[in-house]
């Protein structure tokens, strides 16, 4: 996660009026939970307040303040990952507790960020829509700020909708996923975190959903381009979303999950939360986890180390040509954009060709026609069978089905459940695999020295390439093209 650490900013402001900001939020500042502690100090969080006004409005800050008086649901997620000991890159519990601590601050929403949120709020629209509801927002204003002065003032989190149908109160999760039929660990999570911000502030949601959205890339990319234009941009897509229903499942689709809430569940992220939170205040570190020393004799301990050596130099060496490869396409490109290339002409050099071609959205062509135009989308697409449909058809005129089943792959939990019933011991078809990664830690001092490793290797493939670009094998004859002399024919294509 993207960081800015306090003490060493040294930010220009990007907010004019930003030091009236900081009066106007110097006691909630002080009054943290984290200052009161001592686990803070005053002029520490003085200054987090300084950086915090410098790159955020007033309104914002509010929320900054409300963020690190306690835990959110991602925060909770990090934090039993890190109890579970579990492989979880987006985050750390070190992180959790340094954000809480105000010795680091999160930058203000970049691309992908600002995309989250452009998505989330026409997925909250389109449920909204779908199932009639309210939104309740003094509900989620409520969870969003911290009971300060409770047992379980760490409890804060923002849902991304809580909605009212009647009387009944519903809360909602928005996730994006190219599989919305699967629930992960993490969603029952943060639902079930959600539950308990909510029940904490008094307001119990009669239902847990968790509404899994899949939006091709295409369209999400067009939605955020729209509504960055302006902020009228942005609220007309409200009008434009409320027939998104009707798209096609591979273009926008959302399942919605109810998910049954789990006592076990409840009690793990309390007695997470209770014992991170004390922490934090105490000024003492997350559990540190620390596997068993792998014991080798001398030679297979030097042929471990030499071997991973070669490996990580080797595989640094690849990802550092991947992204060299990927910037010289897009240099090479923009270099010549607005010049008339086409495939056409032969270049000055045969080594590389740029190729034009159009990119049809057949899509996006075919829902304009459909639904501007009236025109049947038989007309417009081509025929597929739904074949749970058809299944159901044939059953209800009488016909069974499973002389159409066929086996597929083996499953292994039917498996499982076969041999424990029969008393199978499956141990015969187990066997043990060894698998050379790259060490997976996305910061700290491991991370760090990967880095170096790729650095290194890119600073010397970029002088590989730049010998290679002046060597005679580069320039040889036969890749020696057109001359640098423009055809009179290049005036029509442009890049």
């Amino acid at each position: 996660m993207e960081r800015i650490v306090v003490e060493k900013s040294n930010i220009t402001p990007v907010i004019e009026n930003w030091q009236q900001t900081v009066e106007n939020y110097k006691e909630h500042a002080l009054s943290l939970s984290s200052v009161r502690s001592g686990a803070v100090k005053p002029d520490d969080a003085m200054k987090w307040l300084e950086v915090a006004s410098k790159l955020y409005p007033d309104t914002a800050v509010e929320r900054l303040l409300n963020q690190v008086s306690g835990f959110g649901a991602k925060d909770m997620r990090t934090l039993i990952a890190d109890d579970r000991q579990e492989y979880f890159p987006t985050d750390s519990a070190n992180e959790v507790y340094d954000r809480k601590r105000l010795k680091t601050i999160t930058p203000p929403n970049g691309p992908e960020s600002e995309k989250e949120r452009i998505l989330t709020s026409i997925a909250r629209i389109v449920l909204q829509q779908r199932y009639g509801l309210d939104r309740d927002l003094d509900t989620e204003g409520l969870m969003a700020k911290p009971s300060l002065g409770g047992k379980a003032e760490w409890l804060v989190g923002k849902p991304a909708l809580v909605g009212r149908l009647g009387n009944e109160s519903l809360l909602f999760d928005i996730q994006f996923s190219d599989s919305p039929n699967e629930i992960s660990q993490a969603d029952q999570i943060r639902l079930h975190y959600y539950d308990l911000v909510a029940n904490n502030v008094g307001r119990a949601p009669h239902q847990l959903n968790l509404a899994k959205v899949h939006i091709s890339p295409n369209m999400a990319e067009t939605l955020v381009a729209l509504a960055g234009l302006s902020k009228s941009a942005e609220k007309s897509l409200t009008d434009i979303v409320k027939n998104f229903e009707s798209l096609p499942r591979d273009q926008f689709h959302i399942e919605v999950h109810q998910v049954d809430k789990q006592p076990e569940i409840y009690k793990e992220i309390i007695a997470s939360g209770q014992r991170h939170w004390g922490a934090v205040l105490k000024n003492g570190e997350p559990m540190q986890h620390q596997d068993p020393p792998l014991v080798l004799n001398d030679e297979k301990r030097e042929t471990y180390i030499e071997n991973a050596k070669e490996f990580i130099a080797a595989a640094q060496t690849v990802k550092a040509a991947e992204e060299l490869r990927k910037q010289s396409i897009n240099k090479f490109v923009e270099s010549m954009r607005g010049y008339d290339i086409s495939d056409n002409y032969s270049p000055p050099h045969l080594g590389a060709l740029l190729r034009k071609y159009d990119h049809f959205d057949a899509e996006s062509a075919a829902s304009y026609l459909q639904k501007n135009m009236g025109i049947d989308p038989a007309h417009l697409r081509k025929p597929e069978l739904n074949v749970e449909l058809l299944g159901k058809a044939f059953e209800r005129m009488g016909g069974d089905i499973n002389q159409f089943y066929e086996s597929g792959s083996a499953d292994k939990k039917a498996i499982e459940t076969v041999a424990e019933d029969i008393g199978l011991d499956l141990s015969a078809f187990y066997t043990r695999q060894m698998k050379v990664i790259v060490n997976p830690k996305t910061r700290g001092p491991i991370h760090e020295a990967i880095s170096d490793i790729r650095d290194s290797a890119t600073e010397l493939i970029k002088g590989v390439n730049e010998q290679l670009s002046q060597s005679n094998l580069v320039n040889a004859k036969s890749l020696s093209g057109a001359s640098d002399i423009p055809s009179p024919k290049q005036n029509t294509l442009k890049v």
